[in-house]
């Protein structure tokens, strides 16, 4: 019964979205869809309480098949949750639909308590709904469903963190962006997947230099694991133990992605700034001065960032990389 509501709601939530916004039938036809985010919050944490892989062994071929089960209908209800999200993001119903979810959460995270007086000078009610869904929800499951190894389920919640924390201010999304950096640190995840998407939280939702910063740190430690010429490898970071033996290849191809999505925006920055000083030699304005400023700030940003990519894709030109990877690097 439960299997056959989700799936229900989940084709219920993404055929919502044939209908335009302003579609005066998308209400009459699919309702208000953020009332079906309190429910849905609810059966997740409900059905979290599966019992850890130490108690199943004590339990009946039949109690082991409905754990199983639950575990089927809380990856199913967090996609569900996932789609909901995504299609309220492009509508004004996400505040009150994250706002409502909040409300009725019994989840607690450790960090909670100081990220709460971050919280509390939040004037903006879109922002310090975003910011309430990730602190007191999104955090306390990804931390709960990553202790039990439901590796699956920390994946769509590491999307929702990604999808909500880039909508967010530099400030804000920063301290999320720290925070992953702290799980990569702490956590030897095993799953490449998960490593993955923790990783992206990381770079992304970092600020420049930060995100470059932490690029570096990464690649330093794919060396060390993957090996170079000279040096055999290690089976786990030190410094980052999420990278290892089971994840390093797909974390080297999510880094090297990264650096060539920051290539293509320092290219499209070049350019601009090529057309910026052929304007400038043409033209002769009272406000040259400060037209000139601007361009050479423009600069003095791009160098560095210039620099900093150089410096991670060094650590990759050392290792000891075959296939696709090398044909990136070689790139």
């Amino acid at each position: 019964m439960i299997c056959f509501v989700l799936n229900a709601s989940l084709n219920h939530i993404k055929s919502s979205s044939v209908l335009r916004n302003e579609d005066p039938l998308r209400t009459l036809i699919y309702g208000e869809l953020k009332m079906l985010g309190p429910p849905l919050l609810k059966l997740i944490i409900l059905l979290k309480l599966v019992p850890k892989m130490s108690d199943q062994k004590k339990t009946e071929a039949k109690g082991k098949k409905n754990v199983h089960g639950q575990r089927d209908h809380l990856h199913l209800a967090l996609i569900c949750l996932k789609e909901l999200i995504m299609i309220c993001s492009s509508t004004s119903h996400l505040t009150g639909l994250l706002e409502d979810m909040v409300s009725i959460s019994t989840l607690q995270h450790a960090d909670s308590n100081n990220e709460s007086e971050t919280i509390l000078i939040i004037d903006d009610q879109h922002l310090r709904s975003k910011e309430l869904f990730i602190v007191k929800i999104l955090k306390p499951l990804f931390s709960e469903l990553l202790a039990l190894s439901f590796f699956s389920e920390v994946e769509i919640i590491s999307d929702m963190i990604m999808i909500i924390g880039c909508k967010l201010p530099c400030e804000l999304s920063n301290s999320h962006g720290a925070w992953a950096v702290s799980v990569c640190k702490s956590n030897e995840i095993l799953s490449s997947k998960v490593g993955k998407s923790i990783v992206r939280l990381a770079i992304c939702l970092s600020s420049p230099p930060d995100d470059l910063i932490i690029s570096q740190d990464l690649a330093r430690e794919l060396l060390q694991v993957i090996g170079s010429e000279g040096n055999e490898p290690v089976k786990v970071s030190e410094a980052y133990p999420v990278i290892n033996h089971l994840t390093s290849a797909v974390l080297n191809s999510c880094v090297l992605h990264t650096i060539e999505e920051v290539i293509a925006d320092m290219d499209w920055a070049t350019k601009k700034l090529k057309t910026f000083s052929l304007v400038y030699q043409k033209m002769i304005h009272f406000s040259q001065n400060n037209e000139q400023s601007s361009e050479l700030a423009f600069e003095e940003n791009l160098y560095p960032r210039a620099g900093a990519v150089v410096k991670v894709l060094s650590s990759f030109v050392s290792m000891n990389l075959n296939g696709t990877c090398a044909l990136s690097t070689k790139k």
